[in-house]
């Protein structure tokens, strides 16, 4: 019970944190030995958790509702691509905002910023979304206004708003009236935007492998 020969006070406790090897993150194997003197113990990013760590940390509103709308783009690995979306590419983008917001010239570098960023693809989609955001509602402004939260006017980001309120069913659900909130305000999307929301919901779980949740 000593580090470098001094020894740790009585109650200590000795946390490593490290990447995987196998996400090529510049580490090596954990030797055998200490392996066997160690708990170890594999955390995960989840979009809930980042989202609320987000609203005390000042992350932008757009990319706030982007994540929203879309949990599987806070993290997409992509060990060839120069750069992808994770959570620390994300607060780049964050902060590219909250610049461009400021500065005209910083504004008119703000699509190969976020491109650089979060990748071609994703970087793509969300200055896409960029554009309709205004004419988004909120989780919030649905839970507690489904009669009169604003209903976007194009059919693809009608579908990208029920595929937002389908991704968070499970948390509105656990608030008072929020399923029936969500409900209500998808009967007002209508059953064409819904239906191809859950389309691509059940997609998306196959694609990861995850057919209980397409289910």
């Amino acid at each position: 019970k000593t580090f470098g020969g001094i020894p740790l006070a009585s109650g200590t406790r000795v946390v490593a944190a490290s990447n995987r090897k196998q996400d090529r993150a510049g580490v090596s194997e954990v030797l055998g030995h200490m392996k066997s003197r160690m708990i170890t113990s594999h955390v995960g990013v989840s979009a809930p958790h980042w989202l609320a760590y987000a609203a005390g940390a000042g992350v932008d509103q757009t990319v706030m509702a982007y994540i929203t709308t879309k949990h599987d783009a806070l993290l997409k690995v992509d060990h060839k691509a120069y750069s992808y979306p994770s959570p620390r590419t994300w607060m780049m983008v964050s902060d590219a905002l909250t610049e461009a917001r400021k500065d005209a010239a910083f504004k008119a570098m703000l699509p190969s910023i976020v491109t650089g960023a979060i990748g071609v693809i994703e970087g793509a989609s969300f200055l896409q979304f960029m554009e309709t955001f205004e004419e988004r509602p909120t989780m919030d402004e649905i839970l507690g206004k489904p009669n009169t939260a604003k209903i976007p006017s194009k059919h693809p980001d009608q579908v990208q708003v029920a595929h937002m309120i389908l991704s968070n069913l499970q948390g509105s659900a656990a608030a008072a009236g929020g399923f029936d909130a969500s409900c209500e305000y998808m009967h007002r999307l209508g059953r064409e935007a819904v239906q191809a929301a859950m389309r691509k919901a059940s997609n998306d779980a196959i694609k990861n492998g995850n057919a209980d949740h397409a289910n």
